[in-house]
């Protein structure tokens, strides 16, 4: 079973003030971007495993908006089966 990772405190902060710069200028510097913690220093995180865990989760969750997340081919798919997927996808 796969571990899901938390959302990070800077975004649960932008979902409710409903934008990611304000959210970021209120945090930046205060507070941990991935654990919300109060910074007694100006800086990003509070440790380094908050600062990787901030990444990891940005790398494998966080999509812009009008961009399309593309799976690879699969092992029992075939050529054909994926263009038809690939021509499936949509521009939102």
């Amino acid at each position: 079973m796969a571990s899901r990772l938390a959302i990070p405190y800077l975004f649960k902060l932008a979902a409710q003030i409903h934008s990611t710069e304000v959210a970021l200028e209120r945090i930046l510097y205060k507070n941990c971007l991935y654990c919300g913690k109060t910074l007694s220093e100006p800086k990003e995180f509070c440790s380094r495993a908050c600062q990787r865990a901030f990444f990891k989760w940005k790398f494998k969750n966080y999509i812009k908006p009008g961009t399309l997340k593309i799976r690879p081919k699969k092992k029992d798919e075939s050529w054909q089966e994926y263009h038809e997927y690939l021509k499936s996808l949509k521009v939102w």
